[in-house]
């Protein structure tokens, strides 16, 4: 079967490519002559919609014509084709399939099973003629084109099944997971869902273009608090290695979580919108390793020198030295900031050496600046001097290790209550 999925998946393709830039010229054309008073999307969205539209009913299509050829091929005897209005009769096979609601038919326990794969928001239109009596059936199996989890799973279709059964609906929610291990096994199910996801892949690069959520305040807001949520849940604990003892990484937790810090990540400060930037930028942009990925993760290196630079301002009251520009090194003060190094291995220098600073132990302070020189090293130099970044991997391994950073600089640091206004904490 392998080739039969290449070849309908193949074919899928060479239409889309074949119909995209047709589909984008028709949908500006309706858009202007219609002149719709709430154009909410330009016409690159209603192109888009129009075109993922499109082709997602036409892969149904193909999935459909897929379990038929392997009904076929397994000669399975339930199965049956949904029968041909006499008037088209002298029709070829094309033709008759086009005149057929939905292919397959499945006679179980002596009832007539129309099959139709869908998605979910196609439910309504299929249950609406079948109460109708428009289909030559007793019951319909609705294939969904989905593989939910086990809570959606729940709620979605073991519910609603239950409902319908005892209500005596003629209508039952399957998987494509379910109906494809059920007929044709296991290894069928995961060579479809191999060429599925290729096809994904492939689809994406032929329409080529993305909506775009613009950062509005209120896109921005919402946005914040679902970082939040993010920073919160996040695996710190799996990251740090077992030299560091449990206590230590408790007193991280209860600074960064416990007392709020994390709030800095997403509030006012320079750091925190240097982060959201690349976060954003993360989040709402297709990544492609055709092109320099560095803007995506800007933020992110800026994010930590900023941020260190301003736990080190917090202690400003106190007298310590700082690498300066001249050479050398001054008593550190915000009055002779001109004249501060404060690129990020001069502040690590001074973490380094002032231990005072932090909150945890010696082992934890080592932890912490051997995190921040790696950082140093393997990310920040590099990328924002000489090197473009073109890894998806890569951008990925740079965002987690900044979030896991944050954790421990927040976390690890002496902050007192009245220094979060100093770090944009609302």
């Amino acid at each position: 079967m392998k080739t039969c999925y290449e070849a309908a998946f193949n074919e899928l393709v060479n239409l889309m490519e074949s119909s995209r830039d047709r589909n984008v010229q028709l949908t500006e054309t309706y858009e202007k002559s219609i002149g719709d008073i709430l154009s909410l999307g330009d016409s690159r969205f209603a192109s888009y919609s129009s075109v993922v539209e499109t082709n997602k009913l036409r892969a149904a299509k193909v999935i459909e014509d897929l379990a038929v050829s392997l009904f076929d091929m397994k000669k399975n005897k339930s199965f049956s084709l949904y029968p041909i209005d006499p008037h088209y009769r002298m029709l070829d096979p094309a033709e008759q399939k086009r005149s057929r609601p939905f292919q397959i038919v499945l006679d179980e326990n002596g009832k007539k099973i129309g099959v139709v794969f869908c998605s979910f928001k196609d439910i309504d239109y299929y249950y609406r003629h079948l109460i109708s009596g428009d289909y030559a059936i007793d019951s319909l199996r609705l294939v969904l084109l989905s593989d939910p989890d086990k809570f959606a799973y729940e709620i979605l279709i073991k519910s609603v099944n239950d409902l319908n059964q005892k209500d005596n609906v003629p209508i039952e929610r399957w998987t494509i997971r379910e109906f494809w291990k059920k007929y044709f096994g296991k290894e069928e199910f995961e060579r479809l869902i191999a060429h599925i996801n290729a096809f994904n892949e492939r689809a994406k690069e032929i329409i080529g273009f993305n909506t775009v959520v613009v950062p509005t305040a209120a896109a921005l807001k919402k946005f914040r608090s679902t970082t939040g949520e993010l920073l919160r849940s996040f695996s710190y604990k799996e990251n740090i290695p077992g030299s560091v003892f449990e206590r230590q990484v408790e007193i991280f937790y209860k600074n960064y979580i416990g007392r709020g810090l994390w709030r800095a990540m997403v509030g006012e400060a320079n750091f925190a919108i240097s982060f959201i930037t690349s976060e954003w930028n993360y989040k709402m942009y297709q990544m492609t390793e055709n092109l320099d990925l560095t803007n995506v993760v800007t933020g992110y290196l800026k994010s930590i020198e900023q941020l260190t630079w301003t736990i080190i301002s917090l202690q400003d009251q106190k007298r310590f030295k700082i690498r300066s520009k001249p050479r050398g090194l001054v008593e550190f003060s915000l009055e002779n900031e001109s004249i501060i190094d404060s690129t990020l291995g001069s502040l690590e220098e001074v973490i380094k050496h002032n231990s005072w600073m932090l909150v945890v132990n010696s082992y934890a302070k080592e932890y912490l600046v051997e995190a921040i020189k790696q950082w140093r090293e393997k990310y920040r130099n590099g990328y924002f001097h000489k090197e473009n970044l073109q890894s998806i991997q890569k951008a990925q391994d740079i965002r987690k290790q900044a979030i896991q950073l944050f954790f421990l600089i927040l976390g690890g640091s002496a902050i007192k209550d009245q220094d979060f206004t100093k770090l944009g904490i609302i």
